[in-house]
């Protein structure tokens, strides 16, 4: 079977990441993998295995017929069965099941903000919605949502999983090495909410003057990243912004804890990756991250800068006197949320719903 993971673009972000770990995991599964960007590349190249077929259409816009015709040709030349449509790929993958009905299309949802889908754009997506053979939702807000507005209703709910190439060395070193260090894996949006999270680390610094916190992911230059740049010079806090980074497991594993403070998320894959790197965890209690993080780290309502500082100051406290405890956390990650806790329900969506495999 040839599969081809269809995303907008390889900047590091959640839905990327997925693509680039199911195009990677195929193909050591002995699938013929594929993976296009539509619009443009980014730093997650750097991840693709060799094996893995890559291309980028450089699509200019939503109705560049010249970019979907170009995929229509890949996919006839190399014979894809199943184009794995990630996000606001679908488009493109809808225009070109117009040209190739016998081509499965399934759409990954991954859309973070499941707090707030009473706001989201509907109107495209249902239309196209009538030609996508399968939905698989990262959560079950997402799998209800499309189950009542799309108009697929094969609609399945999958985990996201973490796939690591642990063979990379890490593009840098954070800075305050003498101190615990604290990171946050997360674009730069006000979703992520990192001024609560600057806010909190502000409160623990007051009473831990050997802790850092360190900043990865995607910057904007907005008002929201200058919020966050303002409030860390005001307080003179250790914290770094690094912006996005290649190899973040080998990052991650120089922290001793990671953190996310999200107002609303999906199934964020920063979860999976802090168990994957063994650091211990706290997040906020939103989408799946109760399900992911379970009894194996601390979770803190969303917007709420008192109760994380406090969380953090608790969890140092456990880590300076010896306790592991993100040994678990990784094992449990490494038992529920690898490509094989999901490999069979994949094959069965790739395949159609009944069928033999």
């Amino acid at each position: 079977m040839r599969i081809l993971q269809l995303i907008d673009s390889l900047e590091p972000g959640g839905a990327e990441r997925m693509a680039v770990n199911l195009s990677n995991a195929l193909t050591e599964a002995g699938y013929e993998s594929h993976l296009i960007a539509t619009r443009q590349g980014g730093d997650l190249e750097d991840e693709i295995l060799p094996d893995v077929q890559f291309t980028v259409l450089k699509k200019k816009s939503a109705w560049d017929l010249m970019a979907v015709n170009k995929l229509a040709r890949y996919i006839k030349r190399h014979d894809i069965n199943v184009i794995h449509a990630h996000s606001s790929s679908f488009f493109s993958a809808y225009l070109v099941k117009f040209l190739m009905r016998n081509v499965r299309l399934v759409w990954h949802d991954h859309y973070g903000m499941s707090e707030q889908l009473d706001k989201r754009p509907t109107m495209v997506l249902r239309f196209c919605s009538s030609k996508f053979d399968s939905i698989i939702s990262v959560n079950d807000q997402l799998r209800n949502w499309a189950q009542s507005n799309l108009k697929c209703k094969r609609v399945i709910q999958l985990d996201n999983f973490v796939w690591t190439n642990t063979q990379k060395k890490p593009t840098l070193e954070l800075k305050f090495p003498q101190t615990f260090r604290i990171i946050c894996l997360a674009n730069f949006r006000p979703q992520k909410d990192h001024l609560n999270l600057v806010k909190a680390f502000a409160n623990l610094s007051q009473s831990e003057q050997a802790v850092s916190l360190h900043l990865i992911g995607k910057l904007w230059g907005d008002q929201y990243e200058d919020s966050i740049r303002d409030f860390i010079a005001e307080k003179e806090l250790k914290v770094h912004i690094y912006g996005p980074q290649k190899n973040v497991h080998g990052i991650l594993k120089q922290a001793d804890l990671g953190v996310l403070s999200s107002l609303s998320e999906g199934l964020p894959l920063a979860l999976l990756e802090y168990g994957m790197a063994g650091l211990a965890v706290i997040a906020t209690d939103v989408g799946q991250c109760r399900e992911v993080v379970g009894d194996f780290g601390s979770l803190v309502p969303p917007a709420d800068h008192r109760t994380l500082a406090d969380a953090m100051i608790k969890v140092k406290g456990k880590l300076d006197k010896g306790e592991q405890l993100g040994k678990g956390y990784c094992g449990h990650i490494t038992k529920n949320y690898a490509f094989d806790s999901i490999y069979s329900q994949l094959k069965s969506i790739y395949h159609g719903k009944g069928a033999k495999i």
